[in-house]
């Protein structure tokens, strides 16, 4: 089972590694570290506090949904994690001491050590809270660390399969960043774990589920406007994905 870290610097300072690299932290930074990524923290005195927060890879995922539309850096930051199978960024955002924001590290932090009925609902509530507003008010205190070159392109080819997933296909996706059929397939494939057309119905699944928490729309309207044609096709692979029917997930207010 894979997880992604939050690190929060609840007080002092503290020195955090990634590389053979040094930051230094101070109150109020905050660093989201995606799954299998080696790094470590260090405090040096007795009231440097950090506050750590493991979250299962599936619960951060099913926060995101409702934010796949945004467009900002700390967005396409979260969008690659979530669809490449190697990563290697981390986020870091100097929050100033915001107080929302450590509101919501404690109610993140008291809810992932909580075995209650309802938790992982609250949960994914309070990591949607926590990317709303650093994308508010943060978005231009963060910094990605830890790039590579390829980065930008898979997130480009994402959000133009994202901006017209009515009616992309490989053709025109080929076509559209002058590349041929075949490797912009296998690039996708290298990158992501998804071929073409896994990814095109993971993108439209997670649009249709944010549709159903955020929006009244009719189920059939969500059906359209995600790009199917296939009513009983759309229902089987959304049960398949989020183990429930659309009608059921918007019931409980939550995925899987």
């Amino acid at each position: 089972m894979e997880f992604v870290k939050i690190s929060y610097v609840l007080n002092g300072h503290c020195k955090f590694f990634l590389n053979g690299k040094t930051y230094d932290l101070e109150q109020g930074d905050l660093v989201i570290v995606p799954p299998n990524l080696k790094q470590a923290f260090f405090c040096n005195a007795d009231d440097d506090i950090v506050v750590n927060i493991i979250m299962r890879r599936s619960s951060f995922e099913d926060a995101f949904s409702p934010l796949l539309m945004e467009q900002n850096d700390i967005s396409n930051f979260f969008l690659r994690m979530l669809y490449r199978r190697e990563f290697s960024q981390l986020v870091l955002v100097h929050c100033d001491n915001d107080k929302e924001i450590e509101h919501i590290i404690f109610g993140l932090y008291m809810e992932s050590q909580a075995s209650m009925h309802g938790s992982q609902i609250i949960l994914n509530s309070y990591v949607l809270l926590l990317f709303g507003q650093i994308i508010r008010n943060h978005a231009d205190d963060a910094t990605i660390l830890e790039g590579n070159i390829d980065e930008q392109p898979v997130s480009n080819i994402i959000q133009y399969i994202r901006v017209n997933r009515k009616d992309v296909n490989l053709e025109s996706l080929a076509q559209h960043f002058n590349l041929s059929e075949g490797y912009i397939s296998r690039f996708i494939k290298r990158e992501t774990g998804y071929s073409f057309s896994q990814l095109l119905r993971d993108i439209k699944m997670r649009e249709a589920a944010k549709l159903l928490i955020s929006t009244k729309m009719s189920i059939e309207e969500i059906i359209d406007k995600v790009g199917y044609t296939d009513v009983s096709h759309f229902y089987k692979n959304f049960k398949k994905i989020f183990g429930v029917t659309p009608a059921e997930y918007r019931q409980k207010g939550v995925g899987h």
